[in-house]
């Protein structure tokens, strides 16, 4: 199988700071100071990432729950929902590199504030780092020009955490991006995303439809 590369642009990755309080846990709008803290930590993080990934294409078959990838099946309703009408899936690893965790403990022990920010800043950015990426897989010749499904990720709507592990030995992720899991399944660096996305595909929920927090404040707005 082969596997792709895609390392773009930081500075065509844009952060909303608005985005970046939601992360910080601010509803509602803020008062000046947080929201320039807010621009402040999109600033830090921007300086500091070093933003990479790369995914592979691999054909799937989808029955009842289970998706079948190949190298791997996955038992999930709600992957199995968003796939269902799918032939083929992309799965991705992304990462900000290990700076960004470096300057976010140092802020820590300096400013619990702009580390708080930063981490929300971070969030955002590996976000919008993944909305870029997806967008790139969509424009390739073998998205056929289809579209694709949401991202879905292992520890996510039923998806077992466990399933890190053979997506990390899928795409080789240690050796091609740098990034590496810990015992209990955690991606170092922190601040980094796996995920499957569908080529095609009809079901195309919002993400709250897929979250088991039921009790989230945004999930009520």
């Amino acid at each position: 199988m082969a596997v792709f590369y895609y390392t773009p642009d930081k500075n065509l990755i844009t952060v909303d700071p608005l985005e970046v309080l939601r992360y910080m846990g601010v509803c509602g709008s803020s008062d000046e100071n947080t929201f320039a803290m807010a621009q402040n930590a999109v600033s830090v993080v921007s300086n500091h990432a070093d933003p990479r990934a790369c995914y592979g294409v691999c054909d799937i078959t989808v029955h009842d729950d289970v998706t079948d990838f190949g190298f791997t099946a996955m038992q999930s309703q709600n992957l199995a929902r968003i796939l269902g009408g799918c032939k083929k899936a992309v799965i991705f690893g992304a990462t900000l590199g290990s700076d960004i965790d470096r300057i976010i403990t140092f802020l820590g022990k300096t400013s619990p504030a702009k580390a708080l920010g930063a981490d929300a800043a971070a969030s955002a950015f590996i976000e919008s780092f993944c909305d870029k990426l997806s967008s790139h897989i969509a424009a390739c010749d073998f998205a056929e020009g289809k579209g694709l499904s949401p991202r879905f990720s292992p520890g996510y709507g039923g998806l077992s955490l466990e399933h890190q592990k053979e997506i990390f030995a899928f795409l080789d992720l240690p050796r091609r991006i740098g990034l590496t899991l810990t015992d209990s399944c955690m991606m170092t660096p922190s601040k980094s995303v796996t995920a499957i996305v569908g080529i095609g595909g009809k079901c195309k929920p919002a993400k709250c439809e897929l979250c088991d927090k039921k009790d989230c404040d945004y999930r009520k707005v």
